[in-house]
């Protein structure tokens, strides 16, 4: 629990002190010096992320990071265990990765703007069309080399069992030609989900083969959802994969 209280408060704190830091990134931006405001960027959020996992006592293990292809078209698309999952792909994949969040965050002070800043697409949960809206919104930024992250469970497994993939913004990713980039994360959930507290934990990041949309065929296509469903979950233990 002390642990837990920490982790809140450090939060909080570092988020606040965040702020000092859109200064020089709005005077970047002012000057349309994008190559610096997109390092800048990167080197910030990872840097929180990595410092807030600390304070967590949250450790990693990656198989696979040179993988990531040095592109931007880059769709990374992940089982969905924890709070934790998105700062984990904005501090450790060395890219400026947006993500989709729920309109209530755009509300948050400071979190707003930084959430913005690396363009993610905010959207309304309630409203089915709109979130498929926002999700070609999101295919459309990463062919302007914003890369995005994509949790196709649609909702944190927190038990750590893979839940099935929704097809559609899978689809939207062969439509626009984008890299696809499968990671597993094996255990994130234990970091706070397993007992609602911030738990010291290691947790296993594997990532896979880029898959090339580009030039798929229908056929393709139509196992696309279910061809990265199983390698997902064939880096999870047994008890944690999607049923064949």
């Amino acid at each position: 629990m002390i642990r837990t209280i920490i982790f809140a408060l450090v939060f909080w704190v570092t988020l606040i002190l965040l702020s000092v830091f859109f200064i020089p990134l709005g005077f970047l931006n002012l000057f349309k010096l994008k190559k610096s405001e997109e390092k800048f960027l990167i080197w910030m959020t990872a840097a929180w992320s990595k410092f807030m996992f600390f304070v967590a006592g949250q450790k990693f293990e990656f198989e696979g990071m040179e993988k990531i292809p040095e592109h931007n078209r880059i769709c990374f698309v992940a089982n969905h265990q924890s709070y934790g999952d998105i700062p984990m792909v904005m501090g450790f994949m060395g890219k400026r990765v947006g993500f989709i969040a729920k309109k209530e965050l755009n509300r948050v002070p400071i979190l707003n703007f930084w959430i913005r800043a690396i363009h993610c697409i905010f959207i309304d949960r309630g409203q089915g069309r709109q979130a498929l809206r926002a999700i070609e919104t999101g295919m459309e930024q990463i062919t302007m080399g914003y890369p995005k992250v994509l949790f196709p469970e649609g909702t944190r497994a927190k038990n750590g069992k893979m839940k099935k993939f929704k097809a559609g913004g899978l689809q939207m990713a062969v439509r626009y030609d984008i890299t696809i980039v499968p990671i597993t994360i094996n255990g994130l959930f234990r970091c706070f989900e397993e007992t609602g507290r911030v738990t010291a934990n290691t947790t296993k990041i594997t990532i896979h083969n880029p898959i090339e949309t580009v030039g798929m065929d229908r056929e393709e296509r139509k196992a696309l959802t279910g061809k990265i469903e199983q390698i997902i979950s064939s880096a999870l233990p047994e008890e944690f994969r999607l049923a064949e």
